[in-house]
């Protein structure tokens, strides 16, 4: 009886929408109704939908890691409500994103069962143009534009859009949900690869982001590097170094007061136990609700309250050592 009622209930909609809903309810669902009564429904789930429009800290206030409302007991009522707030926002949200993302997040996720039946819904323009020139035309300037953008496509497309939603933020403050990182891992290393890893031949980005003496000045207050009868040797040194069609031999020249000042940068990174301990109660703090977690250790470090500016600090200071 309760079959046929819910059945009955269901069929004035040729959508179904849930929080996790893909996962959860529709495998319970298809186990109790049969796979055959719910073969003609388009299943929307806001879980998947809320990390790609709502990238930016604090994120959607409905939402905390993958759940709805943690913090109180299960109430189906309640969830089913908070769905349907959460669904309207994630609908108005789209709609009001610019129209060449729109375009991306159709092309790369189109296909996916996760998102597939939300495009259905919104409808979406299309476009004839493919992903990679729509990623470089909307991204350009944000992101290394000599990376495979066409392969990350090829390779992993959920991963890609969801990375590119999380570039979109333009905050250090915003990370990726730690599921989101469980379940698709190559959000990282696109993330890496398009953000921190500086191309050979030089793009707008990384000219402007992986500029050496800018970052000498921003994080050590020196104008320039030293020269050498008024040429920049340091400068040029490194750009060899990371020319990959100069084949050469390598002579480190230091004299001591330069070994010195090595030491004291290396010794001016280490962390002490006051620092420790502010990570172990990051880590304790976000095992306390489960039992694993999937966090990068910069993320780890940002839950530890630690400088907004440490991913930029260090990435220049590396740098600044090469030279």
């Amino acid at each position: 009886m309760l079959t046929e009622e819910l059945t009955a209930f269901i069929a004035s909609s040729p959508f179904i929408c849930g929080h996790n809903i893909i996962d959860h309810d529709k495998v319970y669902l298809e186990k109790w109704m049969g796979p055959e009564k719910l073969s003609d429904f388009q299943f929307i789930d806001t879980l998947f939908l809320s990390a790609l429009l709502f990238p930016e800290k604090p994120y959607h206030s409905l939402v905390k890691d993958d759940k709805l409302d943690p913090e109180n007991l299960n109430n189906p009522y309640t969830d089913a409500t908070k769905a349907r707030d959460l669904y309207y926002d994630e609908v108005e949200q789209f709609r009001q994103t610019d129209p060449l993302l729109q375009q991306i997040y159709v092309k790369l996720l189109g296909d996916s069962a996760y998102f597939k039946s939300f495009f259905a819904f919104v409808q979406p323009s299309a476009s004839g143009v493919s992903a990679e020139q729509l990623i470089r035309t909307y991204f350009q300037g944000q992101c290394c534009e000599n990376k495979a953008l066409a392969a990350y496509a090829n390779e992993d497309p959920v991963a890609l859009a969801y990375t590119l939603a999380l570039i979109t933020c333009n905050s250090r403050e915003s990370i990726t949900p730690p599921w989101i990182l469980h379940r698709f891992p190559n959000v990282e290393r696109y993330l890496f690869q398009l953000r921190s890893d500086p191309c050979l031949p030089g793009c707008a980005y990384c000219n402007q982001s992986f500029d050496a003496v800018k970052g000498l000045w921003e994080f050590f207050g020196f104008p320039s590097f030293r020269e050498f009868d008024g040429i920049p040797l340091q400068e040029q040194a490194v750009g060899a170094a990371r020319d990959e069609r100069i084949r050469a031999d390598c002579y480190v020249l230091f004299n001591e007061d330069d070994l010195g000042k090595h030491f004291i940068l290396l010794n001016q990174t280490k962390i002490d136990l006051h620092e420790i301990s502010e990570i172990w109660k990051a880590v304790k703090t976000m095992t306390r609700e489960r039992d694993s977690i999937s966090n990068s250790a910069l993320e780890i470090a940002r839950k530890a309250g630690w400088n907004d500016q440490i991913e930029t600090a260090c990435m220049y200071q590396h740098v600044c050592q090469e030279h």
